[in-house]
């Protein structure tokens, strides 16, 4: 048996013992007061855990499979200790690994659904990050200087901060965005978007449609999605008069 399929063993007889609701009912009834203590303790030092194993390039994200969840056993005093070790190793621990390879607190990431983070070429991270803290000013949240992720199935679950396909149509809509975005940036926009839609409307690994996004820019500098896009003509009269560029 290879490392890997050890530790993944590993890994879901731990994720299984701590979601065993008959284990649980059994050490209520004996060592009452040690097994509370346990119990308070527990989630702590599996984050630490994790922590130790999500940087090291043998198991790396792998480790978020170790994240339990909590005990669904409400009148259980060894299931209120879990649960609450659990609310705050998951509020103090920084176990979660950035593009950077910093870690985090849940609350300092965001979710980056669409990737668009990673495109430096036309995205300023730094106006992104702004954006998403001023879109949620009214509930005071607090990001890590570089908080984006890639979209992970084991930390869906956390109440982690997502930033999906229709928040990045509204941020590209934006003042904010419009002040800091150049032809130069709008060029290498174009070309990303190409790439992903080449053979389908829709971007690769998504169900968004290009039709929905607002990615070239008009003659005021603005965004705008496809079929809203217009080109003069050949012989363009005093009128001013655009056609579009999409429709027959």
């Amino acid at each position: 048996m290879t490392d890997a399929e050890i530790k993944n063993s590993l890994t879901d007889a731990v994720v299984k013992m701590l979601r065993s609701e008959e284990l649980v009912k059994v050490l209520e009834e004996t060592h009452a007061l040690w097994n509370q203590w346990l119990f308070g303790i527990l989630p702590g030092e599996l984050f630490q855990w994790i922590k130790e194993l999500v940087v090291n390039d043998r198991f790396g994200f792998q480790a978020y499979r170790l994240i339990p969840s909590k005990i669904n056993l409400t009148t259980n005093t060894l299931t209120k200790q879990f649960n609450t070790g659990l609310d705050l190793a998951l509020q103090h621990c920084n176990f979660i690994r950035n593009r950077k390879n910093e870690l985090l607190k849940v609350h300092e990431v965001i979710i980056d659904k669409t990737s668009i983070s990673e495109q430096s070429s036309f995205i300023d991270v730094h106006l992104m990050r702004q954006y998403i803290i001023d879109k949620h000013s009214k509930s005071s949240i607090s990001l890590a200087e570089y908080p984006f992720i890639d979209d992970d199935p084991n930390l869906s679950h956390l109440g982690i901060h997502m930033f999906t396909w229709n928040d990045c149509i509204e941020m590209f809509m934006s003042d904010a965005f419009h002040r800091t975005h150049s032809i130069e940036r709008n060029k290498q926009m174009i070309t990303y978007f190409y790439s992903r839609c080449s053979m389908s409307e829709k971007i690769v690994g998504s169900t968004m449609s290009i039709t929905r996004i607002p990615f070239l820019m008009d003659q005021n500098n603005r965004l705008q999605v496809i079929e809203d896009t217009y080109f003069p003509t050949d012989t363009i009269g005093d009128s001013g008069a655009w056609v579009v560029t999409n429709r027959s």
